[in-house]
C-alpha cells in the first residue's frame, strides 16, 4: 500500500506582531519566488504551497513557513479516482475518437505492396 500523501497550505496571513513586508521578503528569498507569486501567496486566501509529499517533508515545509512568520497547515491529499468505474472518474477522451481507430476517409485494403520486379535485376549477380 502506498504511503499517505499530504499537502502544505499557506493560509495567506502572518503571525500577529510581525511586519508583513519582512515575512514576504523572507519567503521570497527562501523559496526563490518571483514577485507575482509572492502577491498570490499573500492574497489572504489559503494557497497550496506543496502537494503530494510524505509526512516528514510536509512537516519541514510547515516548520519553515512558521519560523518565517507565516501561518500554514498540513492536510491529507484528496484521493483522486484513477480507474474507470471508480466514483468521480471523468473520462477525458471523446467516445467517438476512442471508437474510430482508423480516421481515414477510405479504408486501406493492403498495408504493403508486393515487389514489382518480375525478372532479374540490373546487377550482374542477379543472373
Amino acid at each position: 500500500m502506498a504511503a499517505h500523501q499530504f499537502q502544505v497550505v499557506f493560509l495567506g496571513v502572518v503571525e500577529e506582531g510581525l511586519a508583513v513586508e519582512n515575512v514576504r521578503e523572507a519567503m521570497a528569498k527562501e523559496f526563490r519566488l518571483q514577485p507575482k507569486f509572492v502577491e498570490h501567496l499573500f492574497s489572504g486566501r489559503p494557497v497550496v504551497v506543496k502537494r503530494g509529499v510524505d509526512a516528514e517533508t510536509a512537516m519541514r515545509y510547515k516548520y519553515l513557513i512558521d519560523t518565517m512568520g507565516g501561518n500554514s497547515r498540513i492536510e491529507p491529499m484528496p484521493i483522486q479516482p484513477t480507474r474507470p468505474g471508480m466514483a468521480g472518474f471523468v473520462e477525458r477522451r471523446s467516445a467517438f475518437r476512442r471508437q474510430l481507430s482508423d480516421r481515414r476517409c477510405a479504408v486501406r485494403t493492403v498495408g504493403f505492396t508486393d515487389d514489382r520486379r518480375q525478372g532479374c535485376g540490373r546487377r550482374s549477380t542477379d543472373y
